[in-house]
């Protein structure tokens, strides 16, 4: 044995790809063979080798697979591997991989989307509609290919960062194989990545409607695909159902077949490259423009990779001005697709790697030689090493770890990593997993959780800058926090001292998908360490703390305060629609609580936060959630005191009545560009229904600290209520 293989699969893998990264002892240039042991799982495949170093980019079946690298004269020649006859030079390994498919995680769905009209064809130069044509079957294994690249990319960032064999999988289906050119001929049948063809009510004209073409600057819908992607996949129904997605959303990866450069108006029609979605249906869209660059299978992965043809700008369009050749044509379309994906699975844009820009060099993950280069001006060169390579940036591998689709079967051995309370999915549609947050000091404020917090990262002038990371305790690291202080000194420590003493955003990522945002830290803890002085009707001076709002925070008027102390609260109207537009508290006098008004007033700090029992506020909350609203009350119908009101009235409203024995304890808040819905949860368990568009924003609870009540509300308003907060006292 004369090869060293420097990532030798030691643990189960859970995608049928891997890319195995070596070095040969005596051979500096040529070719190596990959075969599997046993001839009928997968036909040999060829790969280069430069400077002694080389990627092989590895297929195999569910099961032990025992696999053979051997090294061999030889050379790539137009993309087709020659071989000199008996050339193998006796350098060798032998390697064993098990390939555990993980079925139970959520899986992406790849899909093309059609025009009801379409002549099922994409974009592609000349030469290659000579060489391979353009249709939709091609599409469809170009697709599939692309997507075990984009697996077997994750899966090494994955294991690079120290996380293990990780990867998202795609939906499957048992299919005439064409992974490989040569079992496609031998018509093999196996387990592949299913195409999801989706059937557009548009036509091709309309969907070539230059208004939605996302490059253009004067376009009228340029998002617009989106929601035509979204609407053709509840029309295909089957995962995308609303009875597939009620208890988890599905993922889809739209592909749109009938992209065309139109190089009189010079835009790409039918594209847009957009990723998010909501609670039912999380969603990346992206053109076909660039499929043409793309492999087709295996043997044509290193071909696809080196091809320094520069085709036609008459035919095929030259997205960002980077697809001047062949191959970086392939690296931009395909790495901007998976940059979509990446917002599927929750990341944001990064400062640098996937989310970034930096697939324009994705093909250095799969070989050792890079070739000519338009864009960067650089000729061919050699080796290309891994710290030469593309990689998904720290920040999007700590979300992989902690979202379901990158699962690993131990992980749920590990309750600081999968605590019960998310592994039930229906059950942690009904939790409130948004961070709260406090003041502590005047220069810091405490954070809860109820999953634990997983991430904190420090944003200044748009980037992060700084993070804190929790990492599961199966993987040596503290595990995620269900408290922690925010301290402004010592997070201005872990900034780079030219970061230091700017504006500070700080975002906050929660077990289970929760995520809180402050967008400027100093002033919020500022504005919610200080209290409020409020007069009552009495005359009475008490003061409040206002907790974060959930919604938007830069947007809209602040409400006057809705001050409800001093009073009982017997009835809240909401009203509601598609959003919250308002609330109405109906009040009745209770008798002045002195007591309550001095203590109060005793000091300007905020109130204690004693430590949390969460085993039983969680069970607390998943009772008051399952408990149905009651709009019947056995307070007398007698005319309240006064009304107070938040936000608009509008004619349509539900009312929620108290009995006497009750009063408000929390709010349950779906937020998330406004106010989207309303849950009024009781102090005896009993809730009202959520009211307002009940899939919108995300979930988050307004609830005081320990020791504190609900004094009053606010937010801000503009044609609905944009943020909601609570005041507390």
């Amino acid at each position: 044995m004369t090869i060293t293989l420097y990532n030798r699969p030691l643990a189960d893998i859970h995608v049928p790809v891997y890319i195995l990264f070596g070095k040969c002892e005596k051979t500096k240039s040529g070719l190596v063979r990959v075969y599997h042991q046993n001839q009928q799982s997968f036909p040999p495949q060829y790969y280069e080798v430069n400077d002694g170093y080389f990627k092989a980019l590895i297929h195999v079946n569910p099961g032990e697979n025992s696999l053979g690298v051997e090294v061999c004269k030889g050379k790539f020649i137009d993309g087709v591997p020659s071989v000199e006859k008996s050339s193998y030079s006796g350098e060798s390994v032998l390697l064993d991989i098990n390939y555990v498919p993980l079925l139970n995680n959520p899986p992406v769905h790849l899909c093309i989307l059609v025009a009801k009209d379409s002549p099922l064809q994409f974009d592609s130069p000349s030469f290659k509609i000579k060489e391979e044509g353009n249709s939709l079957d091609l599409a469809i294994k170009k697709l599939r290919m692309g997507g075990r690249l984009m697996q077997a990319f994750t899966q090494q960032q994955m294991f690079t960062n120290g996380f293990g064999q990780r990867c998202f999988r795609f939906e499957e289906e048992s299919m005439k194989s064409t992974i490989s050119k040569i079992e496609e001929q031998a018509k093999v049948v196996r387990s592949d990545i299913k195409i999801h063809i989706l059937k557009s009510e548009l036509t091709l004209k309309e969907l070539r409607d230059p208004n939605l073409a996302q490059q253009n600057p004067n376009g009228s819908n340029t998002g617009g695909l989106f929601g035509i992607a979204m609407n053709a996949l509840k029309k295909y129904g089957g995962p995308f159902s609303g009875a597939a997605t009620s208890g988890r959303a599905a993922q889809a990866a739209v592909l749109f077949l009938d992209t065309h450069w139109d190089p009189n108006s010079n835009l790409i029609l039918t594209h847009a490259a957009l990723g998010g979605g909501d609670d039912d249906i999380k969603l990346a869209i992206f053109g076909s423009h660039g499929v043409w660059s793309w492999p087709a299978n295996f043997e044509e992965l290193t071909k696809c990779f080196t091809d320094t043809t520069e085709p036609s700008r008459k035919e095929v369009a030259n997205d960002c001005n980077e697809c001047s050749s062949s191959w970086e044509c392939l690296n931009v379309t395909l790495g901007a697709f998976m940059h979509e994906i990446g917002h599927l699975l929750g990341c944001p844009h990064q400062i640098n790697g996937v989310m970034m820009r930096d697939y324009v060099t994705f093909n250095r993950t799969f070989l050792t030689k890079e070739r000519k280069c338009i864009r960067t001006g650089k000729g061919e060169w050699s080796p290309i090493l891994p710290k030469d390579e593309c990689t998904w940036h720290r920040l999007d591998i700590i979300r992989f770890l902690y979202h379901d689709s990158f699962a690993l079967p131990p992980d749920f051995l590990d309750l600081s990593f999968k605590p019960k309370m998310i592994q039930d999915l229906a059950q942690r549609k009904r939790l409130a997993l948004k961070p709260s947050v406090y003041p502590t000091s005047t220069n810091a404020v405490m954070l809860e959780s109820l999953s634990g917090v997983f991430l904190i990262e420090l944003h200044v002038e748009d980037w992060s800058r700084a993070h804190i990371e929790y990492l599961p305790r199966c993987l040596r690291g503290p595990g995620p926090v269900t408290e922690a202080i925010l301290s402004y000194e010592e997070f201005q420590n872990l900034l780079p001292e030219n970061y230091r003493n700017k504006k500070l955003k700080v975002s906050v990522l929660a077990n289970g998908g929760g995520q809180l945002d402050i967008d400027d830290l100093s002033n919020f803890i500022k504005q919610q360490g200080s209290s409020i002085p409020i007069t009552l009707d009495n005359g009475s001076i008490i003061r409040g703390f206002k907790s974060c709002v959930f919604g938007a925070t830069d947007r809209s008027n602040e409400t006057p305060l809705a001050i409800i102390a001093g009073y009982k609260v017997t009835k809240v109207r909401i009203h509601h629609g598609a959003a919250l537009d308002g609330l109405e508290f109906f009040l009745t006098q209770v008798e002045e609580n002195h007591e309550f008004s001095e203590k109060i007033g005793e000091a300007d700090a905020p109130p204690p936060i004693p430590p949390r029992d969460y085993k039983t506020k969680i069970s607390n909350i998943l009772k008051l959630q399952n408990t149905k609203s009651n709009t019947s009350s056995n307070t007398p119908n007698s005319k309240p005191s006064k009304i107070v009101k938040l936000g608009n009235a509008k004619h349509h409203y539900t009312d929620f009545e108290l009995h006497d024995n009750e009063y408000i304890a929390s709010f349950n808040i779906r937020s998330g560009g406004w106010v989207d819905a309303i849950q009024i949860v009781l102090n005896t368990g009993r809730t009202s229904d959520m009211l307002g568009n009940t899939s919108g924003g995300s979930m988050g609870q307004l609830h005081p600290p320990s020791g504190s009540s609900i004094i009053g509300l606010y937010g801000r308003l503009g044609q609905w209520l944009d943020a909601i907060g609570i005041i507390y006292g």
